[in-house]
């Protein structure tokens, strides 16, 4: 990280143990996480933490077609799934909004949780992979 890098700061003035954490760069508008197989991008937001997961739909992590009762019984369970992950966290945050939307052949899960850290984000960005995997090896 450079010097001149960019820094999200929360509001009691520090960047939530982002800046120089080892699973996180800089990203635009916050930070980029390295560690899993996922896009993953967290922005601190006054004490809140913002996590955006890019997952691929079932579609397009099979070779066969799926019909869209099973694509849309497998989206809901793995919203479901992945609503409970501030249980999950440490600190156990509170979930102040979650959303799972369909992008073409992915699923953006976010998360803005509070209170926000380093840790949590990347904890929560880890529940959706292993939530993910599990999901995915259930269904194929």
């Amino acid at each position: 990280m450079t010097d001149d890098a960019k820094q999200i700061f929360m509001s009691d003035g520090h960047a939530g143990g982002f800046t120089g954490h080892e699973a996180f760069v800089t990203a635009e508008n916050g930070f980029r996480l390295t560690t899993v197989v996922f896009t993953t991008h967290a922005t601190p937001v006054d004490s809140a933490v913002t996590v955006t997961v890019r997952v691929p739909s079932l579609a397009a992590a099979t070779a066969d077609e799926i019909a869209p009762i099973v694509a849309d019984d497998w989206r809901r369970t793995l919203r479901r799934r992945l609503k409970d992950a501030p249980g999950a966290l440490p600190a156990r945050p509170t979930l102040e909004e979650f959303a799972v939307t369909q992008r073409d052949n992915q699923l953006e899960v976010s998360y803005q949780l509070s209170p926000g850290s380093a840790d949590i984000a990347k904890a929560a960005a880890e529940y959706v992979e292993g939530t993910y995997v599990q999901t995915n090896n259930s269904r194929l």
